[in-house]
């Protein structure tokens, strides 16, 4: 019984690797502009995330 169910999962398996469809260039330039937005978003947040917190460590030790 086990044999047969790894050889149904190895046929399954090489099944849907044979099914991806082809992306739309499109498509991939798309998501990786939206990978690079994204990035430089959290970046931002970062920094503002950082930057209040020294404000408000300042004002904790000038209070």
């Amino acid at each position: 019984m086990k044999k047969l169910v790894a050889t149904l999962g190895a046929a399954v398996t090489a099944f849907s690797a044979n099914v991806m469809a082809a992306v739309d260039p499109a498509i991939t330039t798309a998501i990786t502009d939206g990978t690079a937005d994204g990035k430089e978003i959290a970046g931002g947040l970062l920094i503002f995330a950082v930057a209040v917190g020294i404000v408000l460590y300042i004002k904790r030790k000038a209070g």
